[in-house]
């Protein structure tokens, strides 16, 4: 979840209110974000909030306040509304070939202050972080419209030909220099390689040749803004258009707010050299969406009795604008604005529907099911067998439940068995089967940590995957596994670990015959069988140099691995 640091004073002057900040935190539970931390930088109290990923309208203090005072019904959600504009961007054919589309709008005598415009600029980044995946999918450009002459082009040009000043450098250069140039810098070096290995670089320019933009890199320095900047042009180049809409909403609709005409803005109509008829288009979309709901499921969902009108006005504070059905009582008519892009299906106007309602309010009863939910027996007793080999004296590891083919063959010295689980299309050579054996991931362990003093004991009881019969092809085995590394194989003290957690099991009586098992030493090695009919749950012994070698152990080491299943 992205983190949004907002200053305490200033958001509480935007909510009209002061809180404590247990209040406070207490109103972020019941709006459904979290006030994760509090800091004190430059002198100033610092509230650190964890919004949900999907909502970008949350990700900076004027989108916050925003929603808190809906939310506290202080004030009605704003409409948003667009005006016509007469400034128009011409997207080249060449652009297709590398960053294709581009959207864009205007904000008209905007009234900025230094807070505000620092603002704005973090809003950039935290949706370049964010949805826009670093800039791969989306980048954001700003520049004072005061500056520039429309009309503008987005084109695609050899980096040769690309030459401006760009934002904080100090001299003229053209693209392939500036790319040199960034390879050392801290911040620029992270996006470079978006671009960097292309034959041609996007750019924006001005009717003048201006180069106002190298997406998704830098802007120019000849547009920059500044808290002075009264015009404010947008443009967000991509390659997903459904995040450069979502992105360029979110930006226009939160700083809207400071224009001289309140919460509208300018179009820009974009024209495609390539499909004209099917891709030109006017921006931004701030796009009003209507969706109907079921009050019953809504009802179902949350486990509590509202009417429609109860639902429609709990909506509200939510900032979706709902009314109730005048001939069925059942649906509700919910209009979503251009700044929930997150409400994608109605399971998400029930959640906001719960948010309004207010978890705390929710009514506590127990489920309706015939039992109550304990852990399983067999989960309990494994637990406790974690508490016994600890005890004495092993320290339990967590490995891979994947592994490569030749850790569960050839490194134990033994053929691929016909009921290892295979993986479809592995990415890595260390993942392409699901272990047979806890072994080998015990074994790599130590082999990791050989600079530990010996004797090194590890144990792990975890799950293997073997081939089955069944629906799913595949089933769990519980196992435990043990190794023992030290300058001697101490062969005796895994003896005891066996007896050990043959006591555990509560089992009276077993027997250790001797086993021709290729991954031990000959004659060092023995099957565990128990009961009357000798049922084998395992094996025991000091481990063939050859394995050790394999796993880059170079000490002896004894093992021991049970099949728990036989107990289940």
């Amino acid at each position: 979840m992205p983190t949004v640091a907002v200053n305490r004073d200033r958001l509480f002057e935007a909510l009209n209110q002061e809180y404590t900040d247990l209040a406070f935190d207490d109103l972020c539970f019941d709006f459904g974000i979290e006030l994760d931390d509090i800091d004190i930088e430059d002198n100033q109290v610092v509230y650190k909030l964890d919004i949900p990923a999907n909502r970008y309208d949350l990700l900076c203090l004027q989108g916050i306040a925003l929603a808190l005072n809906t939310f506290r019904q202080l004030q009605p959600y704003p409409s948003y509304k667009k005006l016509p504009g007469n400034i128009k961007i011409t997207v080249k054919k060449s652009a297709e070939k590398i960053r294709p589309f581009v959207c864009a709008a205007v904000l008209r005598n905007v009234s900025f202050d230094e807070n505000t415009y620092a603002d704005f600029i973090e809003l950039q980044d935290k949706l370049h972080m964010n949805i826009c995946r670093r800039r791969k999918y989306a980048s954001i450009g700003t520049h004072d419209l005061d500056t520039v002459s429309p009309d503008f082009v987005y084109e695609a040009l050899a980096p040769k030909d690309i030459v401006f000043q760009a934002l904080k450098q100090t001299e003229v250069m053209n693209a392939e220099k500036l790319m040199e140039t960034y390879e050392t810098d801290m911040f620029f070096k992270q996006y470079i390689g978006l671009i960097k290995d292309s034959e041609v670089y996007p750019v924006i320019k001005d009717s003048n040749g201006v180069v106002c933009s190298l997406p998704p890199i830098v802007n120019g320095n000849h547009s920059k803004m500044s808290k002075n900047t009264k015009n404010v042009l947008i443009e967000v180049t991509a390659l997903d258009l459904t995040k450069a809409r979502v992105v360029l909403d979110t930006m226009v609709s939160m700083f809207s707010i400071y224009c001289e005409n309140k919460f509208s803005v300018e179009e820009v109509s974009i024209v495609y050299e390539v499909e004209p008829e099917s891709r030109n288009s006017k921006f931004p979309d701030m796009e009003y969406r209507n969706t109907t709901v079921s009050q019953k499921y809504i009802n179902n969902r949350i486990g509590v009795e509202q009417s429609s009108k109860t639902i429609a006005g709990s909506l509200s504070k939510m900032a979706l604008s709902a009314c109730t059905d005048k001939t069925d009582s059942d649906k509700i008519h919910v209009t979503i604005p251009p700044t929930r892009h997150d409400i994608l299906q109605a399971c998400d106007i029930m959640e906001d529907a719960a948010v309004a309602f207010g978890f705390n309010n929710l009514p506590k009863t127990l489920p309706k099911t015939v039992a109550i939910g304990k852990q399983q027996q067999f989960n309990k007793l494994m637990n406790l067998m974690r508490k016994g080999v600890s005890q004495a004296g092993y320290t339990e590891c967590l490995s891979f439940a994947l592994c490569s083919r030749d850790d569960v063959s050839s490194k134990l010295r033994k053929p691929l068995g016909e009921d290892v689980v295979h993986i479809g299309n592995p990415k890595t050579l260390e993942f392409q089967v699901c272990r047979t054996s806890l072994l080998p991931g015990i074994l790599k362990t130590a082999a990791n940590n050989k600079s530990l003093p010996l004797p090194l004991k590890l144990f792990e009881i975890q799950d293997c995957v073997v081939r089955s019969d069944n629906e799913v092809g595949a089933k769990n085995l519980r196992k435990v596994c043990a190794i023992r590394a030290s300058t001697t194989d101490g062969f005796g003290d895994i003896v005891g670990l066996l007896d050990r957690i043959m006591q555990l099991l509560e089992v009276r009586t077993y027997k250790m015959n001797p086993a021709d098992d290729p991954t031990f030493l000959p004659g060092r090695s023995t099957e565990i069988l128990v009961g009357e009919a000798g049922i084998k749950i395992g094996s025991l012994g000091v481990l063939h140099p050859e394995v050790c070698e394999n796993f880059s152990l170079s000490c002896p080491c004894s093992a021991l691995e049970l099949d728990l299943e036989y107990f289940h």
